[in-house]
């Protein structure tokens, strides 16, 4: 539709300067009866793709699951996101890609939070969209993240995945990091990629916490151990 839409007042113009050029001195009734029909196939092409489209965007629904790290042993922890093990992504930040018939997508945030408990453990919330309640749902169940939790060292990726057939549907994955209180954790540089809008006690931007121990208190949450004077202008 939207090419058709665009190739036909072009051919419009050429055919108008055509005429101008060679002194054509009347119009052919049949090409632009051809040309009108063509334009009101397109449009009417495209009022239908939108609608579809536009209707499978209109329920969302949510799939939660709590996961126990309990393979993290230590009361310090090193957050990181997983490498660019995609080769498509490798070549730059495309926010949209397909390879294997799966459809990777930079829609994960980490948040860091206290733990209801004395262990570590990671809230993944997956959403979807579709025509249905249904449909949505069974897209968000569809949505797969990778993450590996050893020793000192969990890491997430900053990819989720979708089976080809879902399409793009506004998936997303958000995870929050339950941390016990009195356990630390250190945001390396590639944690950069996953974190966003971690809260902490001086409303430190995200950036700025990278590269530093945060340590999970009852009262005001992450306190930066490390943190000098410097690390806290500007937010």
């Amino acid at each position: 539709g939207l090419v058709i839409v665009t190739v036909i007042p072009l051919l419009g113009i050429f055919y108008g300067g055509a005429k101008l050029l060679f002194d054509i001195p009347s119009s052919n009734r049949t090409i632009n009866f051809s040309a009108i029909s063509l334009l009101v196939i397109g449009m009417i092409l495209i009022s239908i793709s939108a609608t579809t489209t536009l209707s499978d965007y209109s329920m969302e629904q949510r799939k939660t699951e709590t996961i126990d790290l309990t393979e993290l042993q230590s009361d310090t922890i090193y957050l990181e996101s997983i490498g660019n093990t995609y080769s498509a992504y490798r070549g730059g930040p495309e926010d949209v890609f397909i390879e294997n018939d799966e459809i990777f997508m930079d829609e994960v945030e980490v948040d860091i939070v206290k733990s209801k408990s004395d262990e570590y453990e990671m809230r993944i919330r997956k959403s979807a969209h579709g025509r249905s309640r249904k449909l949505a749902g069974l897209r968000a169940e569809n949505i797969m993240i990778d993450f590996e939790q050893e020793g000192q060292y969990l890491r997430v990726s900053p990819l989720l995945s979708v089976p080809f057939t879902d399409r793009v549907r506004d998936q997303e994955v958000k995870i929050s990091i339950g941390m016990p209180v009195g356990t630390t954790v250190y945001l390396t540089e590639s944690a950069n990629d996953i974190i966003y809008d971690i809260e902490n006690e001086t409303n430190m931007y995200d950036a700025r916490m990278i590269g530093h121990f945060w340590k999970m208190t009852e009262v005001d949450g992450l306190v930066c151990t490390d943190c000098v004077k410097s690390d806290y202008r500007s937010g």
